[in-house]
C-alpha cells in the first residue's frame, strides 16, 4: 500500500511538470455585430492588418493573467463559412479553413481578425505581457501551419464583392478552435454575423411624392401614422423631421425641410430618433412635436442610420408631403365618396361592386366617417388595407353591414 502511494506521487510529480498541465481557453473579448455593411477595402484575408475590428479573443488561464507557471503547447483552428442567398448557398459554404501547427505560449495571448490570414507568414500573436513572459519577443513564436482556401468559393465571393464594392448580403460565420497538446483539452468560440444591403428606404405614407404644390394630397386625420419600409436591420436606425409647408414662401418641398420643424420640436435642426429597427411612428403630439393643424401642407422625411466597416453611415429618403383637410366640411365628405368607391370596387372587383350597386345596395351612397377599431382612418390608410388585403398581407375574417 505505501509502496503504491509512493508510486502515485512519483507519478504525480512527474505529470505536474509537463506541457499542457495548465488549463487553456479561448474566450470572446469583443464582437461587433453593430456592422451591417463591409466594404472591399475593409475585408483582406491575405493582409488583414488593415481591416476594421470584428472580434478579438483571448486565449489563456485567468489564474495567470501574465505568466503560466509553465509553457503549453497548442494548436489552433480558424474556420470561415457564409450562407449567402445572392450565390446560391443555401447552406454555410466553407470558404477558408486555417490551421496551425502546434506552438508553444508561455502566457496569455489575443487573436482577431486584424491577425487570421490565408498567408500563415502574416500571423502575429501577440502576448498581454512580452516583457514578462521573457521570449524575447512581443509575439508568440509560431511554426508554421496550412491554409485551406475553397478557390471557387472565395473567387464566387471576391466578384460579388468586385461588382458591389461591399461583402454581399447573408450570413458569415467565424469558428475558432484551440487544442492543449499535452492535455488534449479542447476549446473554441463560434459566432455568426449578419450582413444586410441596407440601400432601399421607401416612405409608405401619409401623403405621396411631392415636387409642388399640385402634388399634394388630401388626409384628413391629426394624429396620422406614419410609414416607410426597408430591409430588416437590427442595428439599423429610424428618425423622422416633419416641417410645414407654406405656400409662397417655400419654394420647394426640399426649402420647407430645411425650415422650423414640426418634429423635432423644439426645433434642433435634426431629425427626431425613433428607435432601431422600427419603421412606423403614430404621431403624438402630447409626446412629442407640435399639433397638425386642418387646412395646412407638411412635408416628412426619414433618415437611415447604419453601421458599416468605415464607420457610421446615413441615408433619407424622398420628401413626401401631405395635405391636412377638415373631415367634417361637406365639401371634403362630397369629394370623398369617389376614391372610397374606387377603392371598394378594388376590394370586392368591379363585376361584383356594380352587382351590388344596381341590386342590394342600390339608392346608397357612401357617406360618414371611416374607422377601424374604433379610430377614424383617412383614405389613404384604407388604400393600404386594400392593398394588403390583395396581396395576402391581411385576411378578412368577418364583415358586419351597418
Amino acid at each position: 500500500m505505501k509502496r503504491g502511494l509512493l508510486c502515485f506521487l512519483i507519478f504525480l510529480m512527474a505529470t505536474s511538470g509537463l506541457s499542457g498541465a495548465v488549463p487553456i481557453e479561448i474566450s470572446e473579448e469583443f464582437f461587433n455585430e453593430d456592422i451591417v455593411v463591409f466594404y472591399l477595402s475593409d475585408f483582406n484575408l491575405e493582409s488583414p492588418q488593415g481591416n476594421p475590428l470584428i472580434f478579438e479573443y483571448y486565449i489563456g488561464n485567468r489564474n495567470y493573467p501574465c505568466v503560466f507557471p509553465e509553457p503549453v503547447q497548442i494548436s489552433l483552428e480558424f474556420h470561415f463559412k457564409a450562407r449567402i442567398r445572392a450565390l446560391g448557398w443555401t447552406d454555410f459554404q466553407p470558404i477558408a479553413t486555417i490551421v496551425l501547427n502546434p506552438f508553444t505560449i508561455a502566457g496569455p495571448c489575443r487573436i482577431s481578425n486584424q491577425i487570421i490570414s490565408s498567408n500563415i507568414s502574416n500571423f502575429f500573436i501577440p502576448y498581454d505581457c512580452p516583457a514578462q513572459v521573457n521570449t524575447g519577443s512581443p509575439y508568440v513564436d509560431l511554426n508554421d501551419g496550412q491554409a485551406d482556401v475553397d478557390n471557387t468559393a472565395m473567387s464566387r465571393l471576391s466578384n460579388s464583392i468586385l461588382s458591389t464594392g461591399q461583402l454581399p448580403a447573408g450570413t458569415y460565420s467565424f469558428l475558432v478552435r484551440i487544442v492543449n497538446e499535452g492535455s488534449g483539452q479542447m476549446s473554441e468560440v463560434s459566432k455568426n454575423i449578419r450582413i444586410v444591403s441596407p440601400t432601399s428606404l421607401e416612405l409608405i405614407g401619409p401623403g405621396n411624392l411631392v415636387h409642388g404644390l399640385r402634388d399634394f394630397e388630401s388626409q384628413f386625420n391629426r394624429f396620422p401614422m406614419f410609414q416607410w419600409e426597408s430591409e430588416a436591420c437590427a442595428s439599423c436606425n429610424y428618425a423622422i423631421r416633419i416641417c410645414e409647408y407654406v405656400p409662397g414662401i417655400h419654394a420647394s418641398p426640399y426649402d420647407a425641410m430645411m425650415d422650423e420643424a414640426v418634429l423635432p420640436f423644439p426645433d434642433d435642426g435634426d431629425f427626431y430618433d425613433v428607435g432601431n429597427n422600427i419603421t412606423v411612428l403614430n404621431y403624438d403630439p402630447a409626446l412629442a412635436g407640435r399639433d397638425l393643424e386642418f387646412g395646412k401642407y407638411y412635408v416628412w422625411q426619414v433618415e437611415k442610420t447604419f453601421e458599416t466597416s468605415g464607420g457610421l453611415q446615413s441615408m433619407k429618403s424622398e420628401i413626401f408631403g401631405f395635405f391636412l383637410e377638415d373631415p367634417s366640411s361637406k365639401e371634403t365628405a362630397r369629394r370623398m365618396i369617389n376614391p372610397v368607391e374606387e377603392l371598394l370596387k378594388e376590394l370586392v372587383g368591379e363585376d361584383q361592386f356594380e352587382t351590388l350597386k344596381a341590386g342590394q345596395l342600390s339608392g346608397y351612397q357612401v357617406s360618414g366617417m371611416m374607422t377601424v377599431n374604433g379610430r377614424p382612418i383617412t383614405v389613404e390608410e384604407l388604400r393600404t388595407i386594400v392593398n394588403g388585403i390583395r396581396n395576402g398581407s391581411y385576411t378578412i375574417q368577418n364583415v358586419f353591414v351597418e
